[in-house]
């Protein structure tokens, strides 16, 4: 009798947590920073259910419009958009408003959402990569390559952090440049690189630079970098 391998993916659950995906909901039908904390966190895209991402876009669009968001007016949002069947209809949409006595967890349940979510695109990504390795079409390389990207885009997702006001920023950024240069005789403000020229040109290598060192084989990058490192 012949081997069968039989392929354990079909009778797997994707990870998930409806219940959770209703309480974001909720909390963010009854208050305001409850959805621009779910806006900050997630997309329409973290939710499992395809009906939750219906509503979740009705809820963001009336916040963007600085309209009310309740129970009724996201009812007749998803109407206007000859969505509200899609999204489950009206009295799931009722049920829905009543699922948490308040938005108090909302980060916590944000976080369980973003999770599975994540782990599904894990999923997705990995199963891509197989299935492209099993067909054999393309090189180990390139593999490898677009393997590297999949994971690479999950993860920025998952370090996704809205927008700051750029003023307290700028305000903090000056006080910090300027407390380094009175503190610093040299006027480095970063750390310094070993080089009074270069110090005079950079003020020393700060937080979160990216330097690249270029230049033809055996010409002292590696030289270069390691008196930098000094």
């Amino acid at each position: 009798m012949a081997n069968v391998k039989m392929d354990d993916n079909r009778i797997k659950v994707q990870p998930q947590a409806v219940d959770v995906e209703q309480a974001v909901l909720c909390s963010m039908m009854m208050d305001k920073e409850a959805i621009a904390n779910a806006i900050e966190a997630i997309d329409e895209t973290y939710f499992y259910k395809d009906n939750h991402r219906k509503i979740f876009q009705a809820i963001v669009e009336l916040f963007d419009k600085h309209e009310s968001v309740d129970l009724y007016t996201i009812t007749e949002m998803l109407k206007k958009r000859n969505m509200l069947d899609d999204a489950g209809g009206s009295y799931y949409l009722a049920e829905l408003a009543n699922i948490v006595p308040s938005s108090a967890n909302v980060i916590y349940h944000l976080n369980i959402v973003k999770e599975k979510a994540i782990a599904r695109k894990l999923i997705t990504a990995c199963n891509g990569v197989i299935n492209s390795a099993y067909s054999q079409e393309k090189e180990a390389d390139l593999l490898l390559d677009e393997a590297e990207k999949a994971i690479f885009e999950i993860s920025e997702k998952r370090l996704k952090k809205g927008f700051e006001s750029i003023n307290p920023l700028l305000h903090s950024t000056f006080e910090r440049i300027e407390e380094l240069y009175h503190t610093s005789p040299t006027g480095v403000t970063g750390i310094s690189t070993g080089y009074k020229k270069l110090n005079e040109f950079t003020a020393g290598f700060q937080k979160s630079d990216l330097i690249v060192l270029a230049g033809r084989p055996s010409m002292g990058k590696t030289a270069f970098a390691l008196n930098l490192a000094r």
